[in-house]
């Protein structure tokens, strides 16, 4: 076996003299895979994980190529779209955040949080009372001890004063009845 260990670039050892070591040290090991390319053996929640635990050392293209990998290989899996929905909001492409979020309550309608943050999304994009309406619906779908329920009451009530105050929609916000 050759490996790399420590200061030792191509350090070759017997199989078996490798196993016994590797076996006292709990046989331990690490993969490093590059960010669009997620193992064979990974899970979403392992590589959500993973790539959210680097995405501060990583170049932002790095990141961005993790999470379509991910969404790629699990494209149906709420923890990658929730994961890949909250990534682009925090780098400013609400848009694609809004796609990851509506794909994610197609698959899973009572997904509070989601629900909430796109409501976020579309407030912030002028669209209030679409805002509410997802609001709203967040707030139906938690149960009574949910942690969530102070978070989406403010929403709720931020967004009740807002649609007071602005009253208006802009034209590219949904009919009366829809959502975004």
């Amino acid at each position: 076996v050759v490996l790399r260990s420590g200061k030792h670039r191509r350090r070759q050892e017997r199989l078996g003299q490798f196993l016994k070591s590797w076996e006292r040290g709990g046989n331990w090991a690490f993969v490093a895979a590059p960010a669009a390319e997620p193992p064979a053996t990974a899970t979403a929640d392992g590589w959500i994980r993973a790539i959210t635990d680097a995405r501060r050392v990583l170049p932002p293209d790095a990141v961005d190529a993790a999470f379509a990998a991910a969404r790629a290989r699990w494209p149906a899996d709420p923890l990658v779209l929730f994961a890949a929905a909250v990534h682009e909001g925090s780098i400013g492409r609400p848009d694609f955040a809004a796609r990851d979020y509506r794909a994610l309550l197609e698959i899973d309608p009572e997904h509070a949080a989601a629900r909430n943050n796109l409501a976020h999304l579309l407030a912030d994009d002028g669209c209030i009372a679409d805002a509410l309406r997802e609001a709203r619906r967040a707030l139906e779908t938690l149960g009574g001890e949910s942690p969530l329920r102070p978070a989406i009451e403010d929403t709720v009530v931020t967004l009740t004063g807002l649609l007071n105050v602005n009253g208006q929609e802009p034209e590219h916000c949904a009919a009366p009845g829809g959502s975004g």
